[in-house]
């Protein structure tokens, strides 16, 4: 076996203890014996746990920043964008399930902790900005409450045990709802400044 197939197995299977046990419950001898290897050969190639666990979720995290932050630029700048970012979003996840899953839900102990909140505080500042578009002086509650509902919508999507077909299928019904519930809220709000 080689170097690569070795460290593969290894990302495999911290992968399956991760998402089974969390960062901080998860064994360093059950990830090496997973991939059928030493606890030497794990520290051959990762100097330590948390160099594993990033090594699963670093680059889909700065991934999805960056795709975020696309995605808040062109809702504030063309709200009907919701549902086609909706989609986006969705395959972006599914394409990296267990590392949405491991940042959202099993990063106790490493520099993703507080991840998922900080996802929701992301969420909450584009319901933030985008209110304030149309209206003077927008509900706090009502923008966090929203924000809220939008991420663990994304969030149940993601990590339920239905079909692809039928996550993006509630993708494009959750971005349409929210595409026309803002646009109903701001017209009950008082909106367009």
């Amino acid at each position: 076996m080689n170097e690569n197939d070795v460290k593969e197995k290894l990302l495999r299977s911290a992968c399956d203890e991760f998402i089974k046990h969390g960062f901080k419950k998860a064994s360093i001898r059950t990830i090496a014996a997973g991939a059928g290897v030493t606890i030497g050969a794990l520290y051959y190639f990762f100097k330590n746990k948390e160099e594993l666990f990033l090594a699963l979720t670093e680059k889909p995290a700065q991934q999805f920043d960056k795709l975020f932050a696309k995605w808040i630029e062109e809702e504030l700048e063309e709200p009907s964008r919701a549902s086609s970012n909706e989609h986006e979003m969705m395959e972006f996840f599914l394409d990296n399930k267990e590392a949405f899953i491991l940042l959202s839900e099993k990063a106790d102990g490493t520099k993703y902790e507080d991840y998922a909140a900080k996802c929701l505080d992301r969420f909450t500042e584009v319901c933030r900005k985008f209110f304030c578009k149309y209206i003077e002086e927008p509900d706090e509650e009502l923008i966090a409450l929203i924000a809220q509902v939008r991420f663990n919508g994304i969030a149940k999507i993601v990590t339920s045990d239905i079909p692809d077909e039928h996550k993006y299928r509630l993708s494009g019904y959750f971005g349409e709802y929210s595409e026309a519930g803002f646009g109903k809220l701001i017209e009950i709000c008082g909106g367009n400044k």
